[in-house]
């Protein structure tokens, strides 16, 4: 895997246990019996994905469409749905929603993909246990990302200081830098003691680690080095991809290691962004390509546990100004709003589920609110990940309220009330909402009001619909992900063969990558394949050198485009052709999209209408175009002064209307908006009437 990593600002949190009512008290003070780890664990190699074993089937005999007129070239889009649609859903409409709430993306094995894409033993070397520490004064070079370039760049260092758990290294392209012994000696005792606080609350790194050294890396680089820029404002970041063995991938560090701007070494925020980073490499031991807003979210949990506060809130209270975003959309640029949310709901899940009951959802396997729901009977019977997520939402509005009941808590002083429309008698408003995003309005006025919310029937699973009939085959959303489809062709016969289908494509530029190969070896080796609309490493589209092959899709195509593919090489034999989705750890866009998949030449086609026998979809769902629009919409008012929630039931007609005495609320009642289809990027609509 090429390197590309993130830009992890330090987000400094505070969280407080729940107490009897919204009143602040103390963090738990963490007791530790701890010793310098001794390199006595046996190291294991990572779980890798099996190939699955396709069977040859035979030809199908089926009746081709006339070739598209534009070949290859970008397609009509299908049919539409209005955007407030009303149509209910069908049977496969369903079956599609079901899928998006349970299938599972395959999380990326790069040993495993070094030995497909590039023939790389797949080994997993045990690195010899090291029973004494590196000497201070000893000198390496490490590769390095560059944000300026998105490229890999060599980087001199120093060891200065060695304590029981980490290694500090330092950047020497401005000669070694003077730093007094005894504010070496404070970082290393500080960062053993923050050892013990993030390893007790989120779990223990891997030990003795990928290079058999207990100790972790922390390699301090120049602000020039990170970005070309003397101020340069990443604070650090994390790779796993340096926890791959060198001898696989050429680009790894081999060591569990994460990387700090030096100049902010002993700095405020210092300490801050250590745990911030710890987190990161912690979890990369046992729960890759979990969503976004876990993997940093709770990064900032771990600064707030470690004591500081100061821009955790100012990101919560970014992200309380405009709730309105998705929770499983991460963005390229302005991420601050995107860590405050995610903070938010990690703290909000903290202090709900105890500290053992956090740790298991931090170190489930499972990825977002899948976790939650798997661990809900045991830590919260009668709950489930969306009442969790539905409770999470009014605690965002009722938070500044001394009187909020406990499950709707924060204890974060210095917290805003998240931002609301006031709607008042004779409003009428038409909007949208996020996805896992929400949108607040306060009901102003008195007396008696009748409200009625309409929102639609159907959300659509991207921009564009399916080529031909209703369906496609969809890559899933996820990080660190591998999604693969999979099927067998029997080219025996013919002498000539020709692969096309039409694509879509909505992939983070230059960092998620899609591919067309063949393996003609039962799956262990794969060739990769070029088409016109792909790009290419050589045009520069793989700055960062995390692409398996040269030719690929990534960024966004503009609507659908029609491919073809010439297999005359691969005549005479059996094949196995493979469409794959590599995604990176952060920010995940809509994915690859395929239909109409056809060798003319075998007389196959798959219009994906009704799942074709023989594919091995590992990652890929055959969907509708739409699938049914989920809707939370709850109300809250204060009879008498005390917060009372009430969830508006509709799950079925996603429409309703109820009368409410404006007059027994003590405070203006708030009505809370969010669209819950899961995997979908495309906001949910929907109307409103006031009177």
């Amino acid at each position: 895997m090429g390197l590309k990593l993130r830009i992890l600002f330090p987000l400094l949190l505070m969280v407080l246990l729940w107490l009897p009512a919204c009143s602040e008290g103390p963090l738990p003070t963490p007791t530790s019996t701890r010793t310098p780890p001794a390199a006595t664990v046996t190291q294991t190699a990572p779980v890798g994905t099996e190939v699955a074993t396709a069977t040859m089937p035979s030809a199908p005999v089926v009746t081709l469409p006339p070739a598209p007129s534009v070949t290859p070239g970008q397609l009509p889009a299908g049919a539409t749905e209005p955007l407030l649609s009303q149509r209910p859903p069908t049977a496969a409409e369903n079956d599609t929603l079901a899928r998006l709430l349970h299938d599972l993306l395959p999380v990326r094995d790069d040993i495993g993909l070094q030995a497909a894409f590039r023939g790389v033993e797949p080994l997993f070397p045990t690195a010899a246990l090291v029973s004494e520490p590196l000497p201070v004064g000893s000198t390496a070079t490490f590769k390095t990302l560059n944000f300026a370039t998105n490229e890999l760049v060599e980087t001199e260092a120093v060891l200065l200081y060695v304590s029981d758990f980490a290694y500090f290294w330092f950047d020497v392209a401005a000669g070694q830098p003077a730093i007094p012994a005894t504010t070496l000696t404070e970082a290393g005792t500080t960062f053993d003691q923050m050892h013990d606080v993030v390893s007790l609350y989120f779990g223990a790194a891997a030990q003795p680690g990928i290079d058999g050294d207990p100790h972790a890396y922390i390699l301090h680089v120049t602000p020039q080095n990170l970005c070309f820029d003397v101020s340069c404002g990443i604070a650090g970041y994390f790779s796993s991809a340096d926890v791959v063995p060198p001898t696989i991938s050429p680009n790894s560090n081999g060591h569990e290691l994460f990387i700090i701007n030096q100049a902010i070494f002993d700095s405020a925020s210092y300490f801050s962004t250590l745990a911030h980073e710890y987190r990161h490499l912690i979890e990369d031991s046992y729960d890759q390509g979990d969503w976004d807003w876990e993997v940093e979210g709770s990064a900032m949990l771990a600064e707030l546990l470690w004591g500081d506060q100061r821009r955790p809130i100012e990101r919560a209270n970014l992200y309380l100004s405009s709730p309105d975003r998705s929770l499983y959309s991460w963005p390229d640029t302005a991420t601050a709003i995107a860590y405050g949310q995610g903070f938010l709901l990690n703290q909000f899940l903290f202090a709900q589920l105890g500290q053992d009951g956090y740790r298991a959802f931090a170190t489930n396997p499972q990825h977002g609110l899948a976790a939650l729901e798997a661990l809900a009977p045991v830590f919260a019977p009668g709950r489930t990940a969306d009442s969790f997520y539905q409770d999470w939402l009014v605690a965002l509005a009722l938070h500044d309220r001394p009187d909020a009941p406990r499950p709707y808590c924060l204890n974060l002083p210095g917290l805003q009330p998240v931002a609301r429309q006031t709607l008042r008698a004779g409003d009428d408003l038409s909007d949208t909402v996020s996805q896992f995003g929400a949108d607040y309005y306060e009901l102003a006025g008195s007396g008696t009001i009748e409200l009625s919310f309409s929102g639609s029937t159907l959300a659509p699973l991207l921009p564009v619909n399916a080529v031909s009939g209703d369906s496609f085959w969809l890559s899933e959303r996820g990080n660190q992900g591998d999604a693969r489809l999979t099927r067998a062709l029997d080219l025996r016969s013919l002498s000539a063969a020709t692969l096309a289908y039409d694509v879509y494509y909505d992939l983070e530029a230059g960092y998620d990558f899609a591919y067309v190969s063949v393996s003609t070896d039962g799956g262990a080796q794969w060739q990769p394949l070029a088409a016109p609309a792909m790009s290419t490493a050589a045009a520069g589209a793989d700055p960062g050198e995390a692409a398996f092959a040269p030719h690929f899709y990534t960024g966004t195509a503009e609507g659908w485009l029609h491919e073809q593919i010439d297999l005359s090489t691969y005549a005479g034999q059996e094949i196995l052709l493979r469409f794959q989705v590599i995604t990176d750890p952060i920010l995940t866009q809509a994915g690859l999209a395929l239909d109409n998949i056809a060798v003319p030449e075998l007389a196959f086609l798959d219009t994906a209408e009704g799942v074709v026998a023989d594919w091995i979809a590992e990652g890929f769902m055959n969907v509708t175009s739409y699938a049914p629009q989920r809707w939370s919409v709850q109300l809250i008012t204060f009879p008498a002064g005390v917060p009372t929630v009430t969830p508006l039931d509709v799950a079925e007609a996603t429409a309703g209307s109820w009368t409410i005495d404006l007059d027994n609320s003590s405070w203006s009642p708030i009505l809370i908006i969010s669209g819950m289809t899961p995997q979908t990027l495309q906001p949910a609509h929907y109307e409103l009437a006031v009177r």
